[in-house]
């Protein structure tokens, strides 16, 4: 689930909608990448992309779908 604007009675109000895909996971990665640079300061891009992608959880139902075939998981950096 995401926020996202809906208009109502000529108003702008906050709903939320269900996406999938690339949209819904760069901010997450996003976010990921920037606690890493936060706590290993000096780091490298590439540093930080080998980091994410060493530290994922291995996920069955991802297998073959993802780089990794796992998901995020910042707890491990």
């Amino acid at each position: 689930m995401s926020t996202v604007p809906v208009r109502s009675k000529g108003k702008t109000i906050a709903s939320y909608a269900s996406y999938n895909g690339t949209a819904m996971a760069t901010p997450h990665v996003t976010g990921a990448a920037a606690l890493y640079a936060a706590y290993h300061p000096g780091t490298t891009a590439a540093q930080i992309k080998a980091a994410i992608l060493n530290s994922t959880t291995p996920t069955w139902s991802l297998s073959g779908k993802t780089l990794t075939g796992g998901r995020l998981n910042v707890l491990t950096y």
